[in-house]
């Protein structure tokens, strides 16, 4: 079968996937019309299936570990870090996101900005951090807490100044 070429799937928007042995893995894509119609899904309606025994069978042992999905709800955080131009935002990142402990879930780079405002010789770093706790949901405190010391981290670290 190329492309997904019968029912349920869509020809020419769909695949099929089988490993370099040429055993089949699966297909993936969006499903036929006909088949939307007949099963009462919206129109573009897409689906995969996956065999997962000869992936595994193929596979060289663990490939990674799952991380189980926390019920806790999640705390959002975003600073501006004015920093020298030579300091690596994946560095001030990694501060940020060590500073926070065990409940800093992500800290992301989402901006880099330099120019006459933030001055010569500067630039300033984004990062939007998640938090959360296993166990339960984080008060206003204890994200405060975690504010502060990433805060502090990066003054320490970089001399990073909260813009």
């Amino acid at each position: 079968m190329s492309q997904g070429s019968r029912l349920p799937w869509h020809p020419g928007r769909a695949a099929t996937y089988w490993l370099d042995s040429g055993e089949f893995v699966g297909h993936a894509g969006e499903l036929h019309p006909k088949v939307c119609e007949t099963l009462g899904l919206p129109a573009r309606s897409v689906a995969f299936e996956v065999l997962l025994d000869p992936l595994i069978a193929a596979s060289e042992g663990v490939i990674a570990v799952a991380t189980p999905v926390s019920q806790q709800v999640l705390a959002k955080e975003d600073f501006a870090f004015v920093v020298a131009s030579d300091v690596a935002a994946g560095d001030l990142a990694g501060v940020v996101k060590h500073a926070g402990g065990d409940l800093v879930e992500d800290a992301t780079v989402f901006d880099v900005f330099t120019g006459e405002q933030i001055g010569e010789g500067k630039k300033s770093v984004a990062i939007n951090v998640r938090l959360r706790a296993a166990d339960h949901t984080l008060s206003a405190d204890e994200v405060l807490a975690v504010r502060e010391a990433i805060i502090a981290a990066a003054s320490e670290k970089f001399e990073a100044v909260l813009r």
